[in-house]
């Protein structure tokens, strides 16, 4: 018997008359039902959304700390090469930078007859970063790349005594353009940087990093001379 009323109420359908009121009543039950898939439309495209979000953070998270471990590996790297090079060094080179350390130098170095590399240019940029006696520092054509002309541009941040640096005859590029750009905003004491015959524009193809050398000129008042000659 209750199986029977069951399928009464199943087969249950409302019938309204075919009048205004009924059409008022559909058309009320047909924006309620669109306004509620709306609604459910703008919840998913939230969840959707804040789904995305989150999936960009935490590449964005790992991507800053790939980032922060290579830095530390390569940090860790040029740290042990340079120990190693100071083990190895000898002579001349040995003399300048105890001198350098112990604000000894004379007013001008220059490295002639003396095979640099990256690793002794970056030791050199080191120790002349925070040395106060050395006042010229002659560096040209001793097949400088961009990673240690990025060092030299880094060192005149915190050196304040340094007048003079040439760098004439190098392979510095547009990236070292821009680190000296960068580095002269803030130096106080350089009077003549010598760039000659690098590849500051990378041979005429590229010259943001030489455009953006020039953005310091209306703050910096000490430079004299600046010279790109055969760029």
């Amino acid at each position: 018997m209750e199986e029977e009323q069951d399928s009464k109420w199943t087969n249950f359908a409302e019938i309204l008359p075919n009048n205004e009121r009924t059409a008022e009543i559909m058309k009320k039950r047909e924006e309620k039902e669109e306004l509620l898939r709306v609604k459910q439309l703008e919840m998913k495209q939230l969840q959707e959304n804040a789904e995305k979000k989150k999936k960009a953070k935490e590449r964005s998270e790992a991507a800053e700390r790939m980032r922060k471990e290579k830095q530390a590996k390569d940090f860790e790297a040029k740290k042990r090469e340079e120990e190693e090079q100071l083990n190895k060094l000898e002579g001349k080179m040995v003399l300048m930078l105890l001198e350098l350390q112990n604000a000894e130098t004379p007013f001008e170095y220059t490295l002639s007859g003396l095979d640099l590399g990256p690793v002794r240019c970056r030791i050199l940029a080191t120790h002349v970063a925070h040395n106060d006696t050395l006042l010229s520092l002659h560096l040209s054509r001793k097949n400088i790349q961009d990673n240690e002309g990025k060092e030299l541009a880094k060192m005149l941040l915190t050196n304040n005594t340094l007048r003079k640096l040439e760098l004439e005859g190098n392979n510095l590029t547009i990236h070292s353009a821009y680190a000296f750009g960068r580095a002269l905003r803030v130096n106080k004491s350089l009077k003549y940087l010598d760039l000659e015959s690098n590849q500051l524009t990378n041979d005429g193809t590229n010259w943001g990093g030489v455009t953006s050398l020039f953005e310091f000129l209306p703050v910096n008042k000490t430079l004299l001379s600046l010279n790109l000659a055969n760029n």
